[in-house]
């Protein structure tokens, strides 16, 4: 969309009874378009926050008229007293934006660590090789920190989720079986979102949403270190059936079919092995409203070179298109001995009363993974399907966990909110 600035300065006072600033007089009110000194349009793609350091960085493009290299894309750094500083992105010819997204990584004793965003390009067609991406990492003033011109496992790589740990930054992706460009196959990515508009006001993410939503014929695994790419691996669709696990007890469990999916947690090993989890996302009707919905369960694990060592097939318990409108956190405590990570699934339902009001409801289950054999244990169910998680009117799940007794405590009611039931687990 063409880009819009808005500065505002006001007064807030503290609403004790609404416990939170509200605003008291406004002062001053601008917006402005946003050009380029011949007067051209900057188009968004993503932006990037930083109130510590009090800068909005803007990723954005303004269209040339060189055919060659129709759009150049920038960084705009904008100060709340309005000045805007432009630079050109860190490449040179014609890419088209594959991804970008803000990163970071939880610090020993914080909540949040350090944060940069990096950026994926793949070349145009008529831009040399279709395989040479190329990978920036700046941080949120838009200072460049890393940069890395690799060889993609796939001309048309559509990046599916970022992750950081111990300071490297880790990608999955996928890829069809096609040798053409990313243009060819996938539209440009873009996050930046209207502010004056709800989910569906981003157009372009919806263009790259319906040209990603195929099923994709290959699954990567990418690792990035400082100015290095260490590896970048293919695992075919078609040999995922080999590598199918179930746990014990269970007789089915969905072999992974290709479809984009949503990451909701990433783990890295003693051993430098990688678990990846999540969940399948599709776009469907729910009534009259067309909705994000989650639905297979994936997940996959890699060794240290990554290779796929196995996936992990878990059939849902719940399959109704309302139970489908929330993602299931999901998340690994691996054992302090490096042998074992117990795989939590917070399974979500949705409920209608008779009063047609919805309610959420969390149902935990655990299974224990078996990491040097690749092998799941069997399904245990705090609260035994018939008791789950209290959630509070601001969308918290009750449960803990405590990293020195390495255990984990429910705390929920039952399903006629008869009872409060408390439920502990050792991960050992």
């Amino acid at each position: 969309m063409k880009l819009k600035v808005g500065f505002k300065e006001a007064n807030y006072k503290w609403n004790y009874k609404k416990q939170m600033y509200v605003q008291d007089k406004l002062i001053s009110s601008e917006t402005i378009k946003l050009k380029t000194e011949s007067g051209r349009n900057y188009i968004g793609v993503a932006e990037f926050g930083s109130e510590e350091n009090s800068i909005l960085t803007v990723l954005a493009y303004f269209e040339t008229d060189d055919k060659k290299n129709p759009k150049q894309y920038v960084l705009l750094s904008i100060d709340y007293d309005g000045g805007i500083k432009e630079k050109n992105i860190d490449v040179t010819g014609a890419y088209s934006m594959v991804f970008c997204q803000e990163i970071t990584e939880e610090a020993p004793g914080k909540s949040v660590g350090k944060q940069d965003f990096v950026v994926v390009l793949a070349p145009k067609t008529g831009n040399g090789d279709a395989t040479k991406y190329v990978y920036l990492h700046y941080d949120l003033k838009g200072t460049l920190k890393n940069k890395v011109e690799f060889t993609s496992p796939s001309s048309n790589l559509l990046v599916n989720s970022v992750d950081v740990k111990n300071g490297e930054v880790f990608m999955s992706a996928l890829s069809t079986k096609s040798k053409d460009a990313y243009e060819e196959v996938f539209k440009d990515y873009a996050s930046i979102g209207n502010p004056g508009a709800d989910d569906d006001g981003n157009f372009q993410l919806a263009k790259w949403n319906k040209a990603a939503s195929e099923e994709m014929d290959n699954l990567h695994l990418l690792k990035f270190s400082g100015n290095k790419m260490i590896f970048a691996t293919t695992a075919p669709v078609s040999e995922f059936k080999a590598k199918k696990q179930v746990a014990q007890g269970e007789k089915s469990g969905k072999v992974y079919n290709g479809k984009k999916f949503t990451v909701q947690n990433f783990e890295v090993t003693p051993n430098n092995e990688f678990l990846v989890t999540g969940q399948i996302t599709f776009w469907q009707l729910v009534g009259k409203v067309a909705m994000k919905s989650y639905g297979d369960i994936i997940c996959f694990h890699f060794d240290s070179q990554g290779k796929l060592k196995a996936q992990y097939a878990v059939d849902k318990l719940y399959e109704d298109r309302l139970s489908e409108t929330s993602s299931m956190p999901q998340k690994f405590f691996v054992t302090s001995d490096g042998k074992s990570a117990y795989w939590e699934i917070i399974e979500f339902k949705m409920e209608k009363n008779f009063a047609g009001k919805l309610t959420e409801h969390y149902f935990p289950r655990i299974v224990k993974i078996d990491l040097a054999k690749a092998t799941l244990g069997e399904f245990k169910y705090p609260g035994n399907k018939k008791y789950y998680i209290y959630n509070g009117d601001d969308g918290s799940i009750t449960m803990y966990f405590d990293e020195n007794t390495a255990t984990r405590t429910y705390v929920g009611i039952g399903i006629k909110d008869e009872t409060v039931w408390v439920s502990k687990v050792t991960f050992e």
